[in-house]
């Protein structure tokens, strides 16, 4: 009788040693779980606060026209004065006349927040005979001020003066256009814009002289003739080649 109390003593002991480990084991892997959320929880925090600092590093940022018009007319944004300029002489509204690959443009600007730079587009004016270069709102999708003669969206990217002076390409189609400053930030991000009230008007001359226009029409026809004359004697050489060969 005796043996059976003190064996089920013993049991009863290691069945209470056993349930401690487990409740021991079970309180570490709750303090582990609690710390490691508390680690994310608090890498989650770092992660929000150092965007918070990095869009406050930046300031704000935008893709259309009318929020930058917004941001301007509540001082959220600089307002910048640009000015355009044709060597010595200062633009005068739909009185000059470039050539392409001859004249320059120089474009000055005030205005641009320190640490911007500054990207410059032509902008047609005549939007009546070109409908596909109607105006849109978003800054990237505006074909009004995207140059595809020249296959790029501006004339001048990422200025970080207060001034700079641009070659007139002999590719810029031949038309009347304004200039527009965009300010962007260090991301890229647009921060303010400005458009010149000055038309200019671009006109393309002829690169080739009269002469060498002649030349090179002389040549064309010259090579049809040649090319119609040996088809014809090719022809002729081969239909009695195949008499020859049928006697």
């Amino acid at each position: 009788m005796m043996g059976a109390r003190a064996s089920g003593a013993c049991d009863t002991r290691t069945r209470d040693a056993t349930h401690a480990r487990t409740h021991e084991r079970t309180n570490t892997m709750v303090k582990i779980s609690s710390k490691t959320s508390r680690a994310k929880a608090l890498g989650a925090l770092a992660l929000v606060a150092s965007s918070a600092s990095i869009a406050t590093a930046h300031g704000a940022t935008y893709t259309t026209y009318s929020a930058m018009d917004t941001a301007i007319a509540s001082g959220a944004t600089n307002t910048i004065v640009p000015s355009v300029s044709f060597g010595t002489n200062a633009c005068v509204s739909g009185t000059q006349t470039l050539k392409a690959g001859v004249d320059s443009i120089t474009v000055s600007w005030t205005g641009v927040a320190s640490g911007d730079s500054v990207d410059v587009k032509l902008c047609y004016t005549d939007i009546a005979s070109k409908p596909w270069r109607k105006f849109k709102d978003n800054v990237k999708k505006n074909k009004k001020c995207k140059q595809t003669a020249v296959e790029k969206a501006n004339i001048a990217v990422g200025e970080t003066g207060s001034s700079v002076t641009i070659p007139v390409e002999l590719n810029i189609a031949p038309t009347t256009y304004t200039i527009q400053i965009l300010s962007k930030d260090s991301t890229g991000g647009y921060t303010s814009y400005a458009n010149d009230a000055c038309a200019f008007k671009v006109e393309s001359y002829e690169r080739l002289p009269t002469n060498l226009v002649g030349t090179m029409s002389f040549f064309i026809a010259f090579s049809i003739v040649v090319a119609t004359a040996g088809t014809w004697y090719d022809y002729k050489k081969q239909s009695a080649a195949a008499a020859a060969w049928g006697s």
